[in-house]
């Protein structure tokens, strides 16, 4: 490591280290005025009306913490915890980072109901989870989105499934999504791997290409992308800055081309390029996870993308209890589905059903174009907010303000009502 390398390193612990104080000073400050506050509803009201929130994401939290005090709520999500999403891919690299940007649902929700399961199926008045039906007075569907399972795709599962049919004991590189939830637990593998593609130059694809290129410098990194550019939706500088980057750490970059199936040596393109390797991770092909509707009275408003159609505040059409929101909601002029959109949509849904319940005017959301931030690795970045770009360290630092900003709401203590949840369903 050179000795600029090292001064950096030092700058971002220090720096880190401020931040964290700084939040922590504030959340104590903001923590103590709520309890002060919020005192008089740590008693379980039985009068309350019932809000269930399926999926636990930044949107999903964000409803939870805010309704908890005054409205029964119940989470459901099959998972125990919450990941800031934007931080996530970095835990591949770095598994200690996982204890950073994840936080179990119990340690920040104070009252709210939480179900480790998922939905089946939903309706106008009620939620089924293993067959147990949940009424509610309100809903808000918060599941976000994935990527195509890789191994459900035929050309490039088709191989591997004839040779296991024949008794072949050939072992074929793995393929892992980039959303996959506990996405540290596969560090091992990725350190084991010589070569590895990433599939899909969206900002993901990028984002986790450049973990990789900057923490494995003697690994071959292949990213791959159907279009003409990476990420395209982006400024040309940016896309320019992005290219060059990877060029100058030895990514090999292919345009124009895709991968469509798998061998016991790596990848083959529809080009006919042959990729060595022996692990890829998929991040293309995003579906919202609205499965669980289809069949039910609500999947008339749910289009074929999978998107769920709203009004302008958030209600199904025709639904003003059922609200949709995050990666599933189908947002006029909304082009990137970000965390700190999903951020926004969460607090105008908690406004808006407070509002319901007092009679007051709804708040309605009208899509803005909003600042971004993609890492390319740990010290350098790229901002981009409509045409306006830039890039370096500076991005790099602002990125990681964003991440201690948003986790501080969880490192205040929180209450904890004892014998107040009233079921907790672990599968």
């Amino acid at each position: 490591m050179s000795p600029g390398t090292t001064v950096l390193s030092w700058l971002f612990v220090l720096y880190h280290l401020a931040l964290r104080v700084t939040f922590i000073f504030w959340r104590w400050i903001v923590f103590i005025l709520e309890s002060i506050l919020r005192l008089r509803l740590l008693s379980y009201s039985s009068h309350k009306k019932r809000v269930i929130i399926i999926g636990g994401g930044h949107a999903g939290t964000i409803v939870a913490s805010d309704l908890e005090h005054d409205f029964q709520v119940t989470l459901i999500d099959p998972k125990n915890s919450f990941e800031f999403l934007p931080s996530k891919l970095r835990t591949l690299v770095d598994p200690d980072h996982a204890n950073k940007v994840q936080v179990r649902y119990d340690q920040f929700l104070r009252s709210t109901d939480i179900i480790n399961d998922s939905a089946t199926s939903a309706d106008h008045n009620g939620v089924v989870v293993s067959g147990i039906r949940y009424d509610f007075d309100y809903l808000v569907i918060a599941t976000g989105a994935r990527y195509v399972d890789p191994n459900s795709i035929p050309l490039l599962a088709a191989k591997q499934i004839a040779a296991e049919n024949e008794g072949d004991s050939v072992k074929f590189p793995s393929i892992l999504s980039a959303r996959a939830h506990n996405l540290h637990h596969h560090s091992h593998e990725t350190e084991r791997a010589n070569s590895i593609v990433v599939i899909g130059g969206g900002i993901v694809g990028v984002e986790l290409a450049a973990e990789l290129a900057e923490t494995f410098p003697r690994k071959i990194i292949t990213l791959v992308q159907s279009g003409p550019k990476l990420m395209p939706r982006s400024p040309d500088r940016a896309i320019r800055y992005t290219e060059n980057w990877f060029r100058h750490q030895a990514v090999r970059l292919i345009l124009r081309d895709r991968i469509i199936s798998r061998t016991d040596r790596g990848f083959e393109t529809k080009g006919g390029l042959k990729i060595d390797a022996q692990l890829a991770f998929v991040a293309t092909g995003n579906l919202p996870n609205t499965e669980f509707l289809c069949n039910t009275t609500l999947s008339r408003h749910v289009e074929e993308n999978g998107l769920i159609r709203v009004n302008s505040f958030f209600q199904m059409e025709g639904s003003e209890n059922v609200f949709a929101v995050g990666d599933v909601a189908a947002v006029p002029n909304e082009v990137e589905k970000l965390s700190q959109s999903a951020g926004k949509h969460a607090q105008i849904v908690a406004h808006n059903i407070r509002a319901i319940e007092s009679k007051r005017p709804l708040r309605a959301y009208t899509a803005k174009s909003l600042p971004m931030l993609i890492s390319l690795g740990k010290f350098d970045g790229i901002l981009t907010y409509r045409q306006f770009t830039l890039t370096g360290l500076l991005p790099a630092l602002m990125k990681e303000f964003v991440e201690y900003r948003e986790m501080a709401r969880f490192w205040a203590p929180s209450f904890q009502h004892n014998g107040k949840r009233r079921h907790v369903h672990v599968v």
